[in-house]
């Protein structure tokens, strides 16, 4: 081979080289488009994601910029878009640019939701070399109309007969330019049934509401005002409640009736049926209106057993009372009140004027009923479904005959909140009750009646023993919940307390309500503790409620267990075990945030020793990879009824080198 031709051959062999190395420093510095993810929000404390909202609502979007490479997060600005439509095809209503994205986060302004709906759609820009600007996805949200109410208030509660009264209604979560008509009525039965008059009708002018008209009221008696708001394109209907104003008429003539009582039976056995007459004396010949009989278990009538029914006066005569049963053996009293009328005052019966005594029927047992709720705790959550359990005692070994579960508002047990079922007692044993899902905030009194049979009295449990509050978590800080855990140094870096692996002390552990709680750098903590010398930290005085706790990372350590795992507790029970780890050297691997639970929380694949660290890989040697931790890493756990809970679920932590990942809340 000559010169010359080694000189062409080195030539074109240089030359590719240089391509070579050129096509390698482009793919080295190919830019890449982020990951873009982005939500809308409503404007309560808990920022809760939403896909639909009230017209007129206040609503904002977060957007979340993520590296597609696993990098860190972008460095640029976003530009927030706002459309008057679901699909991002028209002019934009608003935009917000250059919000600069902190810790890969953005959040726009507060935008007012129109009748037809809005839509987001975000624009990054990014500021680094490396990684593209991008647009993130058209984010729908559904306008709905406001869920009106209606509060009323009278001129006043009480007036003569041949004088007037007025009604005035409020309007509440309604649209400031709320319209339409309301319409205001006057009844004669507490259930709104039974016209009396109207009251006018009127239009509504910006949520305001015209008062009713006057109306006259010629007799004595009691008589029940309602509104009801039609609603407009962008409200809902909404009707006052029948009961929450009553206006007493009083009478204005001089006659003053008395009344007197007569039980049909002043003595009689556990189950009987118990009736009451009552007549009117002094009053004119034409006497109307109405008398009600009562119950009551105390000689002064001030503790209500029973409503006996109102009965309406004709012409000076009063119709008995419903028939009322007695199950529990007892002193009764009764008690008659007549209401008047334009001619006569009113007029009530003494109270120790007619006693009932009722007594065990000879030859029966008379049994009495305990009762135990399914929850233990005296305070839960809105959410669960609850159930009664109910034991007989003195009965006859063959019991039988039916009982049944009521649930009550109230700690006089007549104002029924839900029928919880009725059972059949078999050889004196009672089956539970049906479950009652308890979705309110609200104290909740449970009661239960047992009809008796051939040989056994009827029985009914105490109303107020067993009683049941639902409040919102954290609302109530006294309760006897707790937990506690230990933030450990996990050296063979195997998510498992070994010997000779001890605390950390100094290290951040949030507690958050759930209902606050959905990872973002601003959900709201409720408490803090910090790890003393020993590592270990706790929280207590919690009351039933679903919590997240989260261990704040300090720079440059990586987690090596994965993120999230629950917890069940019963309300009072202590749990114990929720460590965190943390290990020095280059080892840290940080795990998904998978549901399922294998090996201290981390995931199955179903693949051995492929890489991904999760429990398929225990034992493997070589698998890891070194990611980078970016963000805090959190439990998630519920203190409710259920008693059930997992401790020794563990987080771990490494330090590593290079680009070191901070907590949402900063480096502790």
């Amino acid at each position: 081979m000559t010169t010359n031709t080694l000189t062409k051959v080195s030539i074109v062999a240089v030359a590719a080289i240089a391509a070579y190395l050129a096509v390698g420093a482009f793919l080295a510095h190919a830019e890449a488009a982020p990951t873009i993810t982005t939500t809308i929000r409503d404007s309560s404390t808990a920022e809760n994601v939403i896909s639909t909202a009230a017209i007129g609502a206040s609503v904002h979007d977060v957007a979340q910029v993520a590296s597609s490479t696993g990098q860190t997060a972008p460095q640029g600005k976003v530009d927030f878009n706002v459309y008057p439509n679901l699909t991002c095809t028209s002019a934009t209503s608003s935009s917000q640019n250059g919000v600069p994205l902190v810790n890969g986060f953005a959040t726009s302004s507060a935008v007012t939701v129109g009748a037809s709906g809005l839509a987001f759609k975000v624009h990054f820009i990014s500021s680094e070399a490396g990684t593209l600007s991008a647009d993130g996805p058209c984010e729908p949200l559904t306008a709905t109309s406001n869920t009106a109410t209606v509060a009323t208030a009278l001129s006043s509660g009480t007036i003569t007969a041949g004088t007037s009264a007025h009604d005035t209604a409020t309007l509440s979560g309604v649209t400031a330019n709320a319209g339409g008509t309301l319409t205001y009525s006057v009844y004669t039965d507490a259930s709104c049934h039974t016209p009396f008059s109207g009251a006018g009708n009127v239009n509504v002018t910006n949520g305001s509401v015209p008062n009713s008209n006057d109306v006259a009221f010629p007799n004595a008696g009691t008589y029940y005002w309602q509104a009801v708001y039609h609603g407009d394109v962008n409200n809902n209907a909404a009707t006052s409640t029948c009961g929450s104003e009553n206006l007493s008429v009083l009478a204005t003539q001089t006659n003053s009736p008395t009344i007197s009582t007569n039980l049909s039976n002043s003595t009689v056995t556990a189950g009987a049926l118990v009736h009451d007459s009552a007549t009117l004396s002094g009053q004119t010949a034409n006497a109307g209106g109405s008398v009600t009989y009562k119950v009551f278990t105390d000689n002064a009538c001030n503790t209500l057993f029973g409503n006996a029914g109102s009965q309406t006066v004709t012409n000076g005569v009063v119709p008995d009372s419903a028939p009322f049963q007695f199950n529990t053996v007892g002193t009764y009293y009764w008690q008659a009140v007549y209401g008047g009328d334009a001619n006569n005052h009113i007029a009530t019966s003494t109270c120790g004027s007619e006693v009932l005594t009722v007594q065990a029927a000879q030859g029966k047992n008379s049994p009495t009923l305990s009762t135990t709720l399914s929850t233990t705790s005296s305070t839960i959550v809105p959410g669960f479904t609850i159930h009664d359990s109910a034991t007989l005692n003195g009965e006859t070994a063959n019991a039988g005959g039916t009982a049944s579960y009521k649930v009550y508002t109230n700690n006089s047990c007549s104002a029924l909140f839900a029928n919880a079922g009725d059972v059949t007692v078999t050889n004196g044993v009672v089956p539970d009750s049906s479950g009652v899902a308890l979705n309110s905030v609200g104290t909740y009194y449970w009661q239960v009646v047992y009809h008796g049979d051939a040989n056994n009295n009827a029985a009914t449990s105490t109303c107020t023993s067993e009683v049941l509050t639902v409040a919102n978590p954290g609302t109530n800080t006294t309760g006897n919940g707790t937990f506690s855990g230990q933030v450990f140094n996990d050296k063979n870096d195997n998510g498992v307390m070994d010997a000779g692996e001890g605390g950390l002390a100094g290290f951040k552990v949030h507690l958050y309500n759930s209902a606050n709680f959905h990872g973002f750098a601003y959900d709201p903590v409720f408490k803090t503790a910090v790890t003393d010398a020993n590592g270990n930290y706790s929280f207590i005085g919690l009351a039933d409620g679903t919590y997240s706790v989260e261990q704040v990372l300090k720079s440059g350590w990586k987690q090596t267990t994965d993120d999230y795992t629950s917890v069940t507790i019963s309300g009072g029970s202590g749990q114990s075990g929720l460590n965190f780890g943390d290990v020095v050297g280059p080892k840290g691997k940080q795990h998904g945030h998978g549901t399922e639970k294998s090996h201290h929380g981390r995931n199955h694949d179903g693949k051995k020793c492929d890489g991904d660290d999760d429990a398929d890989d225990v034992g493997c040697t070589s698998t890891s990879t070194d990611h980078t931790a970016s963000s805090t890493h959190k439990w998630i756990f519920n203190v409710n009824v259920n008693g059930n809970h997992d401790n020794g679920l563990h987080f771990g932590w490494l330090i590593g080198k290079g680009n070191q990942g901070k907590g949402k809340h900063g480096d502790n």
